[in-house]
């Protein structure tokens, strides 16, 4: 019995085999079932369309109906035709109406909106380029003209020019040379043809004509408009508050807020007051009541009389008046009338050394002197416009601190050293060795005379341009008579061969050249905070005021404080 065993179990295996296989592949009977039922249904439907379309097409054509459709009778009144010209007519020919011709109107909106011809549009735009040219050559000959005239101007008094740039000892040097060189000139001529040898006769290496190379190439700096300040005298002062009770009114109103009974003070007051005024034009109560009209304007009169009582000083007492003047008289639109409130909200909190910070940092990050073309002049302009500020200079951080709350500076977090700032502003002076002899020769070719417009430059053996930088390149070359613009671009090619990395000990030994001043500044900017600052539009305009009334400079600032 055993022996059967095995098989049975493999014959049972392969009819479970079997018996699946037939369930998976053979389906329910149920489902055959619903396809058949499903399958006929769609065969019987598509003979079922096939007999409705043929019944459309064999189906007969249904009767017209004979019954009788009345219409309207025509009423000759309101019929109406429309021609071909848009005319609207009756029967009996009588139009009831006509399309209006075009008007002028619709013909010239036509015209506007045709298309035009090349030809048409390329004339256009000729006549509109000559048009162009034509304007722009009146305003060229109406610029030219003015600038003969400031050249005119110039030439009947140029020492004018150079009573706040050349000192006496320097003035009286250069006369004696233009004596002793008389008779020179008036053999030599601008453009006359010199030779090789004569060229360090017409350019000494220690000792240059300064006057006669200022009257032919300095660029004249930008001049502003200074205010009409009064400063009156005591007596004037006391005759002018005796007279105006209006005066005495304001005077007494300080005098019972700061300090009644204080005759100093009482004077100082009045003072200022009356100069006040009289630097507006307010000759009368009248004048006066109608100027302190404006909320502003009163607030600046106290100002300016607690600015002066606070700091009883000569450039104190000018800054101040000149702020006055500003906010009174300066335009609604203009900057300067705002900057100047803030000026004289500040100014009891600034001293001396404050100004003298502001002072050179406008004097070298902001407005580099066009006329420091060599040593000579650049020593001149040390002397002249540095020196009256860099005198006791502070060098305490406490005061750029106290500027830098009262927004007059503020900290740059990029350091610019001294002898960078120098040859920045003046590249042609610094960053350029310049040309040899031989070089200036060869790009002249022998037709101009280089006397007045070529100096020594700052690094040995070797000439320039008279030339601070490229702003002053267009009245350079006219004053110097070179039209030829090839020469021109020769000579500057010539200028800028050379560059040098102006910095490190080679800066500081070509400043020890030119001046202790200068090696000496730059010692003071490198370990100061300095060398982070700049101004804000306030410290700007204090630092043209102090300037103002130091030296008598008249400083631009326009283009920051309009």
């Amino acid at each position: 019995m055993n022996s059967f065993l095995p098989y049975a179990i493999v014959v049972g295996v392969v009819v479970i085999f079997f018996c699946i296989c037939y369930v998976l592949f053979s389906g329910s009977s149920t489902k055959k079932k619903k396809k058949r039922k499903l399958l006929k249904m769609e065969q019987k439907g598509h003979l079922d369309n096939r007999g409705m379309q043929n019944s459309f097409q064999t189906s007969p054509v249904p009767r017209v109906s004979q019954v009788p459709i009345q219409q309207r009778e025509e009423n000759p009144q309101e019929t109406r035709f429309v021609t071909t010209k848009g005319e609207v007519v009756r029967r009996d020919g009588k139009m009831v109406y006509e399309e209006p011709p075009a008007t002028a109107s619709g013909t010239t909106n036509r015209e506007f909106t045709r298309a035009l011809s090349r030809a048409e549009l390329l004339a256009a735009m000729e006549k509109v380029d000559k048009e162009e040219a034509a304007s722009k050559k009146a305003i060229q000959e109406e610029q030219k003209k003015k600038t003969c005239l400031q050249q005119a101007a110039e030439e009947t008094n140029p020492l004018d020019q150079l009573g706040a740039i050349v000192t006496a000892d320097l003035l009286a040097k250069t006369q004696s040379s233009s004596s002793m060189g008389e008779k020179d000139d008036e053999v030599d001529e601008a453009t006359q043809i010199i030779q090789r040898q004569d060229l360090s006769k017409e350019v000494p290496r220690k000792e240059t004509s300064l006057l006669g190379r200022r009257e032919n190439i300095m660029i004249t700096e930008t001049s502003v408009p200074a205010s009409p300040l009064v400063i009156l005298t005591d007596k004037q002062v006391e005759q002018a508050v005796a007279a105006s009770p209006f005066m005495q009114e304001w005077v007494q109103r300080f005098i019972q807020r700061f300090g009644e009974g204080m005759g100093e003070r009482r004077r100082l007051v009045s003072s200022i007051t009356a100069s006040a005024f009289a630097c507006v034009g307010c000759q009368k109560d009248a004048e006066r009541q109608q100027l302190v009209a404006s909320l502003s304007v009163q607030e600046a009169l106290e100002k300016v009389q607690r600015v002066y009582v606070t700091q009883p000083y000569p450039y104190v007492k000018y800054m101040a008046l000149t702020a006055f003047y500003d906010i009174a008289r300066g335009r609604t639109i203009s900057t300067r009338p705002v900057v100047a409130m803030d000026a004289l909200n500040v100014m009891p909190y600034l001293t001396t050394p404050h100004y003298q910070i502001l002072s050179i940092l406008l004097r070298f990050l902001y407005l580099p002197d066009q006329t420091n073309v060599d040593k000579e002049t650049f020593c001149s302009f040390l002397d002249t416009k540095v020196l009256p500020f860099f005198t006791n200079f502070p060098m305490a951080t406490a005061y750029y601190q106290q500027l830098e709350h009262v927004r007059c500076l503020f900290r740059e977090n990029k350091e610019t050293r001294f002898a960078e700032i120098l040859a920045n502003s003046y590249p042609l002076l610094f960053g350029y060795r310049g040309m040899t002899e031989d070089e200036l020769h060869q790009a002249l070719h022998g037709k101009y005379s280089p006397k007045g417009w070529i100096v020594p430059s700052v690094y040995a053996s070797f000439f320039k341009l008279a030339l601070a930088n490229e702003l002053g390149m267009t009245k350079f070359f006219r004053d110097a008579c070179i039209p030829d613009r090839k020469i021109q671009q020769r000579l500057l090619q010539l200028a800028k061969k050379r560059p040098v990395h102006f910095s490190g000990e080679e800066a500081l030994y070509i400043m020890e050249r030119i001046s202790p001043i200068l090696s000496e500044l730059s010692d003071i900017w490198d370990s100061s905070p300095l060398k982070v600052s700049t101004l804000s539009l306030l410290g700007l305009y204090l630092a043209q005021g102090y300037i103002k009334s130091e030296i008598g400079e008249t400083v631009d600032i326009s283009r920051w404080v309009e």
